[in-house]
C-alpha cells in the first residue's frame, strides 16, 4: 500500500501548491484591476483637465491656470497616482511573500523549475518540446 500512499501524499502536495497558487494569482489580480481602475480615473481627470484649458484658451482666457477647478485637478490626479503606486507595493509585496514561502527542494521550487531535463545520450542535444511549447501551464500573473 506505500505506492498507493506516495500517490496520495504527491497528490495532495501539489494540491497545496495548486491552492497557493491559486490564492496569490487572485490577490495579484485583484490589485491589477484596483489599479487599472485607478488608472482610468486618472485618465478622466487629465481629461476634464485638459478640457477646461483647452476651454480657457479658446475663450481668451489667459487666467485659466488660476482657477480653483484646475488645481482641484491638479491635486486629484496626484492622489491617484500616490494610490496607483501603493497598489503597485501591494502587488511586489505579495508576489515577494508567497516568493518567501518557496523553499529550495519542495515542491514550490520544483514547480518554478518547470519539468525535469531528459535524460539523453552523450554528445546528443535534449529533445525539444513539440511546437516549441515549454510545458508550462502557468498564468502569467505579471504586469
Amino acid at each position: 500500500m506505500s505506492g498507493i500512499d506516495d500517490v496520495k501524499r504527491g497528490f495532495a502536495d501539489w494540491c497545496a501548491v495548486a491552492a497557493e497558487r491559486t490564492a496569490e494569482a487572485a490577490k495579484v489580480t485583484s490589485r491589477r484591476y484596483d489599479k487599472f481602475a485607478i488608472g482610468r480615473e486618472i485618465e478622466r481627470r487629465c481629461a476634464e483637465l485638459g478640457a477646461i484649458v483647452y476651454q480657457g484658451l479658446t475663450t481668451g482666457r489667459v487666467d485659466v491656470l488660476a482657477d480653483p477647478r484646475v488645481a482641484e485637478l491638479v491635486a486629484a490626479v496626484g492622489e491617484l497616482e500616490r494610490e496607483r503606486a501603493l497598489k503597485e507595493e501591494e502587488i511586489a509585496g505579495i508576489r515577494q511573500e508567497y516568493a518567501g514561502r518557496r523553499q529550495p527542494g519542495d515542491l514550490w521550487a520544483a514547480a518554478e523549475d518547470g519539468p525535469p531535463a531528459q535524460a539523453t545520450e552523450p554528445g546528443t542535444a535534449a529533445p525539444e518540446p513539440a511546437g516549441g511549447d515549454t510545458g508550462d501551464r502557468r498564468p502569467d500573473i505579471s504586469d
